[in-house]
């Protein structure tokens, strides 16, 4: 797993909790890279039992960066990356460790749930796998009548979005990569 950081000393003690509470039986090394924080993320990583390696670039470079440098010390063959203030829930490793293949590239996308605080302060997670239709990236609806931040385009009439459902030619057997309609 690489975690490109930079600034994140404010999420990373609960971030890294979840990866130590992840319940999986395979080896997993965990690689942070800090791009050149001007807080206490690279201490924070550095002393964390859940952190394998932690490097800390001496000028900022950007996230890409920081996870090609993670990438190349990597001695697994199978890579993760995750944003240093992504929590996740215990069943992550264990899935991703399911699917992945020598020949699989795997992608995927956040579910984001509210942060909810428990009585002794630390991120409260729901149990079980979350609820794919809450996030943006599989119902869309946006507002009408409101510029959209990242287009710029303002819409008058009601968008009922469903990004993912123009993807489901990867999961069909006869979607062959390669081959041409004839």
């Amino acid at each position: 797993m690489v975690i490109p950081a930079r600034n994140t000393a404010y999420a990373l003690p609960a971030m890294l909790d979840a990866l130590a509470a992840q319940r999986h039986a395979a080896d997993v090394e965990v690689i942070l890279v800090d791009d050149a924080s001007t807080d206490a993320t690279f201490d924070i990583a550095r002393r964390h039992p859940a952190v394998t390696t932690a490097v800390r670039l001496a000028e900022r470079r950007g996230s890409a960066t920081a996870r090609n440098v993670g990438a190349r010390l990597a001695q697994f063959p199978t890579v993760l990356f995750i944003d240093a203030d992504m929590v996740l829930p215990s069943h992550v490793f264990a899935d991703v460790i399911t699917r992945a293949a020598a020949d699989t590239v795997l992608t995927g996308f956040r579910h984001n749930v509210p942060y909810q605080a428990s009585p002794c302060g630390n991120p409260f997670l729901p149990e079980g796998p979350p609820h794919l239709t809450a996030d943006h990236r599989v119902i869309w609806k946006p507002p009408v009548g409101a510029v959209l931040p990242y287009s710029g385009i303002t819409l008058t009439d009601e968008l009922d979005g469903r990004p993912l459902d123009a993807t489901d030619e990867r999961q069909r057997p006869s979607a062959a990569v390669g081959s041409r309609p004839g």
